[in-house]
């Protein structure tokens, strides 16, 4: 599989950074579907991922696919703001005339812990919000990295609460997909090239029919966004607390690392120290039980008793005996 990344293009940021552009950053991918006219694009983007889950392992059981109307909303303004983590998953997909409801998540950027750890706490809040109205909730999660807890060795996994008991899934409409992007962009399939699209890993020739008219899309708003000031404003204040993140997490990592170190040094030092007085401690218990069987048997050689030795050495009776028969007397 091609792995070179091919970006959309480069914006030029505030300090004259180059920062390159491809259809999953968090930003741009928010500002893309927060125009109505991308909207269609967008369902038809899930579809092909919900339509492969369906080929794949034969369930259509806890999804369905996404009506024709759809009414999209996304964090564009709250990224346009300039703050870096949006309150709620980036979009929210409602179908017009039905009680249905996808949330997408795009995540791009590795979080230090895999997704399921990162939110649980939406998780567990959706599902009991939407299970009350009877509304049906499926998020959908497009991951760019690979995340074992929660893909369980397969491309594609969707969750679902079930009672232990009965078997039953409760709520009846909650389930939540984690998809792979690396490992649907190995398969040679309408799905992979979309995975590889989003990675911004194809090439212009394995685009087929059916993903043109998204290609274009990004292509079309990517010119737009480069253009716009506040945006590329925006872009650099998101980069900039981005780049701050990363420098602050490895200033810290490294103030740990220095301080383990010197933690490390003072107890090495410490136990250096008590080895080295314990050593020499044993090294004298040791030098004087010596030179005490030296002295012992030079009184054995010259014939004196048993009995007095132990009275003059301390010895027990039987050390001095075990010497006796050492010297073969």
């Amino acid at each position: 599989m091609n792995t070179d990344k091919k970006p959309l293009g480069y914006i030029t940021l505030l300090n004259n950074t180059k920062k390159a552009i491809y259809p999953l950053d968090d930003f741009f991918i928010n500002y893309v579907f927060y125009k109505k006219e991308n909207w269609n694009h967008l369902r038809d983007l899930i579809n092909i991922f919900l339509h492969t889950y369906a080929e794949k392992y034969g369930r259509q059981d806890g999804f369905h696919l996404v009506s024709e109307n759809v009414v999209v909303e996304t964090q564009y303004e709250h990224y346009l703001k300039g703050s870096s983590m949006p309150p709620t998953q980036d979009i929210k997909v409602d179908e017009e005339g039905s009680d249905s409801q996808t949330y997408i998540e795009f995540q791009n950027r590795a979080f230090s812990k895999p997704p399921i750890e990162v939110r649980a706490s939406n998780y567990s809040g959706l599902a009991i919000n939407k299970a009350n109205d009877n509304t049906k909730v499926s998020q959908i999660w497009l991951l760019a990295e690979n995340y074992e807890n929660v893909l369980c060795g397969q491309a594609i996994s969707n969750f679902r609460m079930k009672e232990e008991n009965t078997g039953e899934y409760y709520p009846r409409d909650i389930n939540i997909m984690f998809i792979s992007l690396p490992r649907l962009a190995e398969e040679d399939s309408l799905c992979g090239k979309l995975s590889k699209l989003l990675m911004g890993t194809i090439v212009e020739d394995e685009l087929s029919g059916e993903l043109m008219p998204i290609a274009k899309m990004f292509k079309r708003e990517f010119e737009v966004f480069k253009e716009n000031e506040g945006m590329v404003q925006s872009m650099t204040v998101l980069e900039e607390r981005y780049e701050e993140g990363i420098a602050i997490g490895s200033a810290l990592a490294n103030q740990r690392y220095e301080e383990g170190i010197a933690v490390g040094e003072a107890i090495g030092s410490a136990l250096a120290d008590q080895r080295y007085e314990e050593g020499i401690a044993t090294g004298e218990a040791i030098g004087s039980a010596l030179a005490k069987q030296k002295i012992v048997k030079n009184m054995l050689k010259r014939g004196m008793p048993i009995d007095e030795i132990v009275e003059d050495t301390g010895m027990t009776r039987e050390e001095v005996e075990a010497l006796f028969y050492e010297l073969k007397l």
